[in-house]
């Protein structure tokens, strides 16, 4: 069987059953919490004079939530799982005797969570935004401003999932080490000026987002952006690399039916 076929093969299967999963559905409703406090604040302050408390809700909660929390523990929780749930289901070594490319096994289940992912972010962001900014995002440059974050939540969202695919093919245990990354190596690096910064995801997603100036906000604490197409070349460029290497692994690792999870 082809790449390709195998691809859709897999792709098509995983995509059902984590439609049908548990955490695919608690996933969903967690992206929501913004969505919530947002529309909790609408209703409060309806027809009250003062400033607006949409647009600052948004880039304060909604905007950190999203970028510094849910989508790299999504990506983390998502990407570890393609190789983790069918080394704990004792399931991988019969997926992988299957008449299916081992690169295609991969890469499908990979896709399916990235593509969900997406879908939830992508759904989550657009909601927040016109919850926070109403009427304006139907002008010119709402639109761009609406657009800038969408494309830094869905480069995040390929480029943190790539990573942690490839961490679950390496680690018996990458939740931990995905954990010491994103609340630990991307959490202090920030307070570092200077090209340490690059060194992390974060750096270039931050450097994507619409704010006037980096001292604008916590998420932007001592952040020197790289320029936007410079981030997201870099972005693109990381998720390829963490799959090229994770299907690599992958492809060449033998699985036994006694393995344990690491």
């Amino acid at each position: 069987m082809s790449f390709a076929a195998s691809f859709a093969v897999v792709f098509g299967f995983f995509a059902r059953l984590s439609l049908r999963n548990r955490r695919t559905w608690l996933l969903l409703g967690t992206a929501f919490i913004p969505v919530l406090v947002l529309l909790a604040a609408t209703m409060v302050s309806a027809g009250s004079a003062g400033t607006e408390i949409g647009p600052v809700l948004f880039r304060q909660m909604a905007v950190p939530f999203l970028f510094t929390l849910y989508i790299p523990l999504m990506g983390l929780l998502g990407g570890s799982s393609c190789v983790g749930d069918e080394v704990d289901q004792r399931t991988l070594v019969f997926l992988t005797t299957r008449p299916v490319k081992k690169s295609a096994l991969l890469s499908g289940k990979a896709g399916v969570q990235a593509a969900i992912s997406l879908m939830i972010v992508i759904f989550a962001m657009l909601v927040s935004f016109l919850l926070g900014f109403k009427d304006y995002v139907f002008s010119a440059q709402g639109s761009v401003r609406l657009g800038k974050y969408l494309l830094a939540a869905g480069l995040a969202t390929l480029a943190y999932t790539g990573l942690f695919v490839l961490l679950g093919t390496l680690l018996k245990k990458p939740v931990i080490a995905g954990i010491i990354y994103i609340f630990g190596w991307e959490y202090i690096v920030q307070f570092i000026p200077g090209s340490t910064q690059h060194l992390t995801i974060s750096h270039y997603v931050k450097s994507l987002l619409p704010y006037k100036s980096a001292g604008e906000g916590f998420l932007m604490f001592q952040l020197e952006p790289s320029p936007p197409l410079h981030a997201v070349l870099v972005l693109l460029f990381l998720t390829v690399v963490f799959m090229a290497a994770a299907v690599r692994v992958f492809s060449r690792r033998e699985y036994v039916l006694s393995e344990p999870r690491m």
